[in-house]
């Protein structure tokens, strides 16, 4: 409904979006709804998601899974599992560790399609691993999600150049005057 407090996340995918939550404000659970919402609407699209570390990918996996159709497939890339012995394009949602899929793309055969590219912790999108996976991919969408968007080195401008402008934004005192948002931490 458009009065829900999800509605502006529902609408991101224009082409590019980045969205900036202080830590554990959200920003996973954001990115996994409205991937659910839009594939609602287009099943056959397919997801990578790539973090800077293996622990966040194991993570992310863990927590797209309740927002995933049972049929839904999915598979982690990086140093500790296997690689497939099928290609990458039958999964619907890949969860890959950046230089792992940088390798794996440098390496590979025929480039899988990934229709969504979320780029979790995006402020790390300067780093030659996530341009050599942003060059590789090409996805349509582009979906950045960080607690911090501007970096002291003055790279964050690749950050927007990547990923888009800022479509959401929710500060920790933002969270606190809304009532109609509760925080709770585990």
């Amino acid at each position: 409904p458009p009065r829900s407090p999800l509605f502006p996340y529902t609408t991101l995918f224009r082409s590019r979006a980045l969205v900036v939550m202080a830590t554990g404000m959200g920003k996973t659970f954001v990115a996994a709804e409205s991937l659910r919402r839009i594939k609602a609407n287009n099943p056959k699209l397919r997801v990578l998601v790539c973090a800077h570390t293996n622990d966040l990918v194991y993570q992310l996996e863990r927590a797209f899974w309740s927002f995933m159709q049972p049929a839904e497939r999915t598979i982690v890339l990086n140093s500790h599992e296997p690689l497939p012995k099928d290609s990458l394009d039958s999964y619907d949602y890949v969860f890959a560790c950046v230089d792992s899929a940088a390798s794996y793309l440098r390496n590979a055969m025929d480039t899988p399609q990934f229709d969504i590219l979320v780029v979790d912790e995006c402020h790390h999108v300067a780093a030659y691993s996530f341009e050599n996976v942003l060059k590789a991919v090409r996805s349509k969408y582009v979906y950045g999600l960080t607690a911090t968007p501007t970096r002291k080195d003055g790279w964050h401008k690749i950050i927007y150049m990547q990923c888009g402008d800022i479509r959401v934004r929710v500060s920790n005192k933002e969270l606190k005057q809304n009532k109609e948002m509760e925080h709770t931490v585990i």
